[in-house]
């Protein structure tokens, strides 16, 4: 164990874990958590917060190692400087900053509606990074709008769904197929707004099928498998088997998930709490009457994010040492990103600096 470090069994108070009978360690996360030391990561390099002026969210790494980033339409400064036309996909390259357009279909919309804002102005939903693949939702709305996805390696941008994919839920792909939430109504925006999820080749090769209807939120599994969201239950679906393919029993009363390889987390926002079950133990995350965001998970590590002080802070779980830490100042939204052992601060709002730190988390003793 690196030096420095603190075992739950010896944590500060305000933070405990204990055992339940035959069940998983509880770790009530209170009022102090003990921050990661030095010893426990190291600052690697750094990604974007900006990118032109403009605010900039980092999506995570494409195979090659690509920086991907959506740019958005307000000033990085905080300022009243609003260029809807400014909207991009954007990927960096990590060791010279070069950043090169992938997709600007902003910059040739018409004439934007400024009496709100976004107003009418095309906004890009959360980026899904399947290797060389890249996908997402344009909207001139905030909820819904249509699904594209560019293949890095010889180009092509295809449109795979129109006008009702929601911009709330992000694509996830199996095999050679998207799984998307949808509107299930000709009008999207209509009241009240039903939705479904559906599956469509990322050739385009043929059109959106509907697969469980009253989804509102589709998760990756391990194995090839995906979480669905039906009502308040996470339902385990196997694709290969289409829209037979939910999986036996209720599901579980959750919001969010999140898996790796022996490492599944929900979270439960009504309970403020986090379930994992892992190869390397089983967690319950009892955040008292904090919430919870954020949640990332590896098959080591689970980060998810706690508010403390009006803010989201950055808290990881190392499931190997049994330990929760805090990350300093750190808020993080939904935005942060694992990759193997690395992961990637980011924050939201306010005046951006220019770049964010990336660490390496602890090695893997």
């Amino acid at each position: 164990m690196a030096a420095g470090s603190v075992l739950l069994a010896a944590v500060l108070a305000g933070c405990s874990g204990a055992s339940e009978p035959d069940g998983p360690t509880v770790i009530v996360v209170g009022d102090v958590v003990p921050v990661m030391s030095e010893d426990d990561y190291r600052v690697t390099g750094s990604i974007a917060a900006q990118l032109d002026g403009r605010a900039a969210t980092f999506q995570g790494w494409a195979a090659g190692g690509e920086e991907i980033y959506v740019r958005h339409a307000h000033a990085a400064d905080g300022g009243p400087g609003y260029d809807p036309y400014a909207v991009a996909l954007i990927a960096r390259d990590s060791g010279t900053g070069r950043a090169e357009v992938l997709s600007d279909r902003a910059r040739r919309q018409g004439p934007v509606d400024r009496g709100t804002i976004p107003g009418s102005a095309l906004q890009l939903g959360p980026v899904t990074i399947d290797g060389d693949r890249l996908l997402w939702v344009e909207s001139p709305s905030r909820d819904h709008g249509d699904l594209h996805v560019l293949d890095l390696g010889d180009g092509t941008d295809r449109l795979l769904a129109t006008r009702s994919v929601s911009v709330l839920s992000r694509p996830v792909v199996v095999g050679d197929d998207a799984w998307f939430i949808a509107s299930d109504a000709k009008d999207p925006e209509s009241i009240p707004r039903m939705s479904s999820l559906y599956r469509v080749p990322l050739d385009a090769s043929a059109p959106p099928q509907r697969v469980a209807e009253d989804a509102t939120d589709v998760f990756a599994d391990v194995g090839g498998k995906v979480r669905v969201l039906i009502g308040d239950r996470l339902i385990g679906w196997d694709p290969s088997l289409g829209a037979e393919g939910r999986l036996p029993g209720d599901g579980l009363a959750g919001t969010s998930f999140a898996a790796s390889e022996g490492v599944s987390a929900v979270l439960d926002p009504e309970a403020h709490e986090i379930r994992i079950d892992s190869d390397l133990g089983d967690h319950r995350i009892d955040a008292g009457d904090r919430s919870l965001g954020a949640l990332n998970a590896t098959d080591r590590w689970v980060a998810f994010s706690v508010e403390r002080n009006g803010e989201q802070q950055a808290h990881l779980l190392d499931l190997r040492r049994g330990e929760l830490r805090r990350l300093a100042d750190a808020p993080v939204p939904s935005s942060a990103r694992f990759e193997d052992h690395q992961y990637a601060l980011v924050t939201a709002s306010g005046r951006l600096p220019t770049t964010f730190p990336l660490i390496e988390l602890g090695p893997a003793d």
